[in-house]
């Protein structure tokens, strides 16, 4: 029962305790934690909400990927969304396709700063209703989130998104956006081996 006492000592200590202890739960991969990690994620004190992002990059999985997309859009400062970030990456490469209905879910109301958050876990979950949402946002109100958008499709996983780049290389009034599709295009059309991680 070590994890049941650190967690409840993590609950009701100072905030320099709780952020020494969050990053001990997320060490022993304490996952039954988890509601007191993603409860320290909303606390009053910054260094607090950024431990328990540090701990959720571990312990936070697929049936979590609704909250994760909350903190995401939830967070009010760079240093947040940047752990926000990794918390949704991990959570959407463990999670793949599973993940991707709550992130496009939570799309319709992000902030810009947000959505270019979210293009990325689609980006990073893949597969086709995630490559239908990355390609919407080539149409968003927000110039960023649009460059995301076709710099996610450039790195996309898998050759589904050839017709699109081959459409933005073409079409696209935008050099570095033209550039970005070629570059997208030749990496896919490079053996596998070469090709980037």
């Amino acid at each position: 029962r070590v994890n049941e006492a650190i967690a409840a000592a993590a609950a009701e200590g100072g905030p320099d305790v709780r952020v020494e202890l969050l990053g001990v739960l997320a060490a022993r991969n304490a996952k039954e934690a988890l509601p007191i990690v993603m409860e320290s994620a909303d606390a009053p004190e910054l260094p607090v909400r950024l431990a328990a992002l540090d701990a959720l990059r571990y312990l936070a999985g697929e049936n979590d990927a609704a909250t994760v997309v909350g903190i995401v859009k939830a967070a009010s400062d760079e240093a947040q969304r940047r752990k926000a970030k990794l918390v949704l990456l991990g959570v959407c490469t463990r999670a793949r396709e599973a993940g991707t209905d709550a992130i496009i879910a939570g799309l319709a109301d992000a902030d810009a700063p947000s959505r270019i958050v979210l293009l990325n876990g689609l980006a990073r979950a893949g597969g086709a209703k995630a490559l239908e949402a990355v390609t919407a946002r080539l149409e968003d109100d927000d110039e960023a989130v649009r460059d995301e958008a076709v710099r996610m499709l450039s790195i996309w996983p898998d050759a589904a998104v050839a017709p699109k780049l081959v459409e933005i290389a073409k079409t696209s009034d935008g050099l570095r956006h033209q550039v970005l599709a070629i570059r997208g295009l030749v990496r896919l059309a490079s053996p596998q081996e070469e090709q980037p991680g």
